[in-house]
C-alpha cells in the first residue's frame, strides 16, 4: 500500500520524501524526516519519560538526547512506523558516534525503540528490528547490536525472540542505569 503521497512524486520524477522500507498494506516503515520530529520526540517522550524509563532530574542529559528528535533524524538512520497512516512507533539506528555507544566497526547499532502503547503487541517492535536489520544487510554489516534497560523484560523477550544474544562483556553504564547489551549476527548479501 504506498501512500497517496508517494504515486504523484514518482510520476513527476521527483524523490520519494518518505522512502518506504517495509509495507504490507497495514504497517508502513518508512525514514523519518525532518518534519516527523516532533511526533517522534513525543512518541520517545510519552514512552521513555512517561513510563518512568528516563527521569529528567536524574538524568537530564539522557533525557535531552532522547527527545532531540531533529538531531537524530539529521545524524542518524530514524525510522517510524505507521498503522492507519498516523506514526506509532520509532527506532534510531547508526554506526557511529554519536548515537552508536556500543557498535565496533562492521556494527549497527539499535537505539531508541519506542512504541505508543495502543500500538503495541501488532508487530510493530519487531517490525522495526527487522527493518534495522535489513539495514545493516544492505550496507554489508557483520552484527546488529542494542542495548536495553535491566528492567525491560517485553523488549528483552523480543530481542531475544529475534535470535539476538546476550554480550555481557559489553554491558555499560548511563546516568547510575547499567544497561545489558544483545548482538546477532548478520548475513550480509555481498558475499
Amino acid at each position: 500500500m504506498e501512500s497517496r503521497t508517494r504515486e504523484p512524486a514518482a510520476a513527476e520524477g521527483k524523490s520519494d520524501p518518505h522512502p518506504t522500507i517495509f509495507d504490507n498494506g497495514v504497517m508502513l516503515i518508512r525514514k523519518a524526516t525532518p518534519q516527523d520530529a516532533e511526533v517522534v520526540r513525543e512518541i520517545v517522550r510519552d514512552v521513555y519519560v512517561g513510563e518512568g524509563w528516563a527521569d529528567l532530574h536524574a538524568t537530564p542529559d539522557y533525557v535531552r538526547s532522547l527527545l532531540d528528535a531533529e538531531t537524530r533524524i539529521a545524524q542518524a538512520d530514524v525510522l517510524v512506523a505507521e498503522l492507519d497512516g498516523g506514526i506509532v512507533a520509532t527506532i534510531t539506528a547508526a554506526d557511529e558516534p554519536p548515537f552508536a555507544h556500543v557498535a565496533q566497526p562492521g556494527e549497527l547499532e539499535v537505539r531508541m525503540l519506542a512504541v505508543r502503547a495502543q500500538a503495541r503487541r501488532h508487530g510493530v517492535a519487531q517490525a522495526l528490528v527487522t527493518a534495522c536489520e535489513d539495514i545493516a544487510r544492505d550496507r554489508g554489516l557483520e552484527r546488529v547490536v542494542l542495548s536495553t534497560d535491566p528492567d525491560m523484560h517485553a523488549a528483552q523477550a523480543l530481542y531475544e525472540g529475534l535470535g539476538y544474544q546476550r554480550t555481557p562483556g559489553r554491558d555499560w553504564e548511563t546516568g547510575g542505569v547499567m544497561l545489558l547489551t544483545y548482538a546477532k549476527p548478520i548475513q550480509t548479501n555481498h558475499g
